[in-house]
């Protein structure tokens, strides 16, 4: 069987999230964008026109249970009043 490194494949084993010491430094970023995410979130639920939440918007149905547009809007009204 051939070696990886003789086929020029990327070693899986290498590539795993979670398998680098300390990361890839992407986590500060999305702290700065935090607000915005959580704005562009409740905008996207606000503007669906489904009723009680559709897989558009908040997630498969049948997953997510009854109200949960509802439950989401609460949520990240919550988050961003914090």
């Amino acid at each position: 069987m051939p070696d990886v490194d003789d086929v020029g494949l990327v070693n899986p084993d290498e590539n795993r999230p979670g398998q680098k010491t300390g990361g890839i430094g992407l986590s500060p970023a999305l702290f700065d964008l935090e607000k915005d995410l959580l704005r562009h979130g409740l905008k996207t639920i606000n503007v669906c026109p489904c009723q009680e939440g559709c897989p558009s918007c908040v997630g498969p149905s049948r997953e997510t249970g009854r109200q949960a547009k509802q439950v989401a809007q609460e949520i990240l009204r919550g988050l961003l009043e914090a």
